[in-house]
Order: structure tokens, then sequence, then C-alpha cells
């Protein structure tokens, strides 16, 4: 604490810095068409879990694919309808497609080209999943009574473990792969429920035959919690391996469940897709649930995938589409800062992304501006303390400028043109201030992505101490700061010569203002007080 202001009692104590209001994290994702197939419904989608770029999607009559994450298809097989889809988990160049009919069919070189392997059940083949131990292990779960076919020979061969199922979905336990588990759905008898093999497919039991499965998940960290997703009934969920099963919350009771993910990288996070009502995530393993359809057309949703890398998410609808959502930010998520308030304008505010950031997490990337617009972020800080951020641009070169302000004054050192992350720091002083980051262009013409982006804002704050009222009583001391925080309040008796500061007490602040009184100041003919960071 620099320059510590005397009084003989009540002072007010302010430390800077202090949280005004924290950004939520994000809650919703901004979906945008990226195909639209040749035929109508989307069945399945696929991402290599080891290469993410690369995705697979399916429809009526062919197999697409992605090497971009998803931003732009190709069609890479004719004539197939392909009903399900899926990676060998350790290496991308090899996947299968099921279909409606009797081979399934496989790629060896990221599908580019594909040939048929043994002939198996004569349906629909709804799901495929590969061990993730040994990918030569393969189940292709199939409708109509054929059950779980499983090859353990990369599909040169097969054989048929489980038969007088409808298969319509297939979990593999990756703590343990010769746990699996079965989704089934009679459309006839409109009977269903969950089976169970813990011998790789050899024997099977009923777990729970009380609906109709289309989607089955286990939690990639916990291989006791499995969700089934119901055709009538919403999200169910067992945490004793299959035991037991319970409704995941009430939001999705009534609608038809069609697919499920749990993220890897927060798995008490899930993604459910529904036929009429969108997609919808689960912030705590199924709890409650929120709809994240913003920009999503069709909420007729018939399959799911998720890039474990970027955090987007990927849904195939009915009308045969296949749109990518990415997760919408907090500016103060993604600037690193959520105990700032900030605000953003100009003809397009600022936004949180993912794709470009200095920490490689996220960041905040300016609007997509036209000639002679603006696009602005703003926070508010107290000082006195120091002020640090990572920046980056590409625009056209001594036009579009990214600048930053300091209470309206435009400070030193703008950028422009292809600027790759570089770090500023800057001396704030005493009292409130205004930050501002502003992207500009001129009149006329644009370069490069035309953008700026922001990334880890600090505001290190110095502590100051300044009085407001003198009385003859007990020194009560307002203390402005971060709740959570804990601070140290020192006293001394004089500050002639080298002081000697006194720890008095270390308090962690529970509100903030918080108001603590020295008891032990009448004791003294005058006190000097400051407040230190602790430890």
């Amino acid at each position: 604490m620099k320059n510590p202001i005397t009084t003989k009692n009540l002072i007010r104590l302010a430390v800077p810095g202090a949280a005004l209001l924290a950004m939520p994290a994000w809650a919703d994702f901004q979906w945008q068409r990226v195909m639209t197939t040749t035929w109508s419904g989307v069945k399945a989608l696929a991402v290599a879990p080891s290469a993410p770029n690369l995705m697979l999607g399916g429809d009526g009559s062919s197999i697409y694919r992605s090497v971009n994450g998803g931003t732009a298809w190709s069609n890479v097989y004719f004539g197939f309808a392909a009903y399900s889809l899926a990676f060998d988990p350790s290496n991308p160049n090899v996947a299968y497609a099921g279909q409606f009919g009797y081979e399934v069919l496989k790629t060896t070189d990221g599908g580019d080209n594909w040939f048929e392997l043994a002939s198996i059940g004569a349906s629909t083949h709804r799901a495929i999943v590969v061990d993730p131990t040994n990918p030569n292990i393969v189940y292709v779960g199939i409708q109509d009574g054929w059950g779980v076919y499983k090859s353990l020979n990369g599909g040169a061969t097969w054989a048929n473990p489980l038969s007088n199922a409808d298969v319509q979905a297939l979990a593999i336990n990756p703590a343990s792969p010769s746990v699996i588990f079965a989704g089934t759905k009679d459309y006839y008898t409109q009977r269903g429920g969950v089976l169970r093999s813990q011998d790789g497919g050899a024997t099977w039991i009923s777990v729970w035959p009380n609906s109709q499965i289309n989607a089955l998940a286990v939690d990639p960290t916990d291989s006791q919690v499995i969700y089934a997703g119901a055709e009538a009934g919403g999200v169910f969920k067992s945490t004793d391996g299959g035991a037991h099963w319970l409704p995941a919350g009430t939001v999705l009771t009534n609608l038809p469940v069609s697919a499920l993910i749990v993220d890897p990288n927060a798995p008490a996070t899930v993604y459910a897709a529904t036929e009429g009502a969108g997609v919808y995530s689960s912030p705590d393993g199924g709890g409650t649930w929120t709809s994240i359809n913003t920009g999503l057309s069709d909420l007729n949703c018939l399959c799911l995938a998720l890039n474990p890398s970027s955090g987007a998410l990927y849904a195939g609808t009915y009308s045969g589409k296949v749109f990518m959502g990415t997760p919408i930010i907090g500016l103060g998520d993604a600037l690193d800062a959520t105990n700032l308030v900030w605000t953003s304008g100009g003809a397009v505010p600022w936004r949180g992304e993912t794709n470009t950031s200095y920490d490689g997490v996220d960041a905040a990337q300016s609007g997509a501006i036209a000639n002679s617009q603006e696009s602005w972020v703003s926070t508010t800080v107290i000082g006195p303390g120091t002020l640090s951020f990572w920046w980056k641009v590409s625009s056209e070169l001594n036009y579009d400028f990214l600048e930053f302000y300091l209470d309206g004054s435009l400070q030193p050192g703008r950028i422009s043109g292809e600027v790759d992350w570089q770090q500023r720091v800057a001396a704030i002083g005493a009292g409130s201030h205004v930050l501002k980051w502003r992207y500009s262009k001129d009149s006329i013409g644009s370069a490069g992505q035309d953008a700026a982006w922001l990334d880890q804002v600090v505001f290190a704050a110095t502590n100051t101490v300044s009085p407001t009222l003198a009385l003859n009583m007990y020194a009560g001391l307002t203390i402005t700061g971060q709740v959570g925080a804990t601070y140290q309040i020192q006293y001394a008796t004089s500050l002639t010569g080298p002081t000697n500061w006194v720890p008095l007490t270390n308090l962690t602040l529970a509100s903030s203002p918080y108001l603590f009184f020295d008891a032990t100041s009448t004791s003294r003919p005058r006190s000097f007080y400051r407040a230190v960071i602790y430890p």
C-alpha cells in the first residue's frame, strides 16, 4: 500500500479493483447452417476423436465429409443411405458407415474410398461403436429384430451374439470396454428398454424395460453414470452402472430425445437433441436443462456430434441440414476478467469466441463492421493499479486500427495491418477510470480478416486508504474489495522515520462493502492504517 492517510479514529478503507458484477458464463449456442444435403434427413454425424476437424455426415443417399471442423462439406460416397457412422478412436483414417441393407462400409483413408464389409442383418444399422482399446472390435446395432453384430477383425467377419432385439443405440464403457449397453425400440409393439452385456456382447440382460430408447451415452470419467434418451419420456440416468434408473430432470419429460452427448472436457455437461424442440444442455448431469437454439431454424434434430477441441456442436435435422453451434461466451469469460463489468457497442458489438485467442481457450473479437464504422468494448476500474492486456489485429494497414482509450483519450501505440499477439501494460492512476478498446474502419477498403482481438485483461490494483470522517470512538473501517479475497489490516502509530507496520487482523471479505471496527484503537493516541493482499 502506498501513501497511507492518517486519521485518529474512523476511516474509509477502499480496496481498488473491486468486482462490480461478474458476467455469467455462456449458456447458449449460436447456430449456423453449414450444409444442406441432397436427400431429406441427416441421420448420422461423427467427429474423429483423434483429429476433430475431420467429420462425417450421412443422409438417405450419401456420405459427406468435412476436413475443416464442419464449416465446409463434400459428398464422398453417393448411393448409400448412411444411418450410422463411427471412427476408429485411435486412427482417423478408419471409419465405418451403417446403412439400410446388408453391408457396412469401411474407409481406411479418411473417407476418400469406401468398400463393403461382410454382410450382416438386412435392416437399418442404427448404431456403430468401436472398442477404444482394441479397434479391431466393432459392434453394430440393427433394428427389426436383428440385434447386435460383433466383429473381432475390423469387419472382415461378423458374429450375431444378440438377436431378437430392435437395437436403436449402443454405448461402450470406456473404462471397461467389455461392458456394452444397447437401447431398444420396437416400432410395432411400442416397447423397449436398455440391455447390458458385461462380457463383450456374449450374453445380455435387461436392466431397464420401461421405455423405447433412441440414444445412450456413458460418462467418460465415471463409467457408472449412463444416460438414456427415450422416444417419449425425456432423459433417464443411472449412477450405478445401469442397475437403477431415474428421470434426469423434468424439462424433457414429454419430448422424444434422439441423441445424447456427454462433454468429455466437462462431464457434468450433457447435450440432448430432440425431435421438435431442438437441442438442450444440462450443466449438472441432467438435473436442469436449457434450450440452446439461437439460430437453429430446424428444431427436428435427428443426430448430434461434438468437437471436443473447439467445443462446437453439430446437429443433423429432418430437413436435410447440418447446423454448427458455437458457444456464446460472455465478454468477462472471454477476456479472463469476470471481476469487471463489460459493455460493448458501436455498429456491431464485440463477442466472445474460441477460434482465435492468446491463451488457447477463448478471447473477445470485434464485431463484423462495414466501412466508416466502429466496434468497441469497455469497462471501468478503480485505481491506482496496473493494467495489462494482449491484443491482435488483422486489418488494412494504416487505415483500419485497433486502439486503446483511457478516459476517452487515445493512448499511444494503436495497431493496424497484420499484428500478432502483443502485450501492453499501462499505469492507472487513483480514482475511477474508463478503459475502452476500439476497432474502427476508414471509408473504403479492407484487408486480412478485418477484425481485432483482445485477451487476458488483468487489472492489478494497488490498495489505498482514504479518510472520510473522524469521530471519538473505535476506528471503523469500511472495506470495499473483492468478495472471497483475504486482506491483512495493519496499523502504525507514527510515519516519522522507518515505519513499523503491525498486523492487526486478517480479514476474508464475506461481503462488500464490509464494516470493521478496531477495538484496540482507543489504547493508542493515534493510528495509521493500511491494507495489503494476504498472503
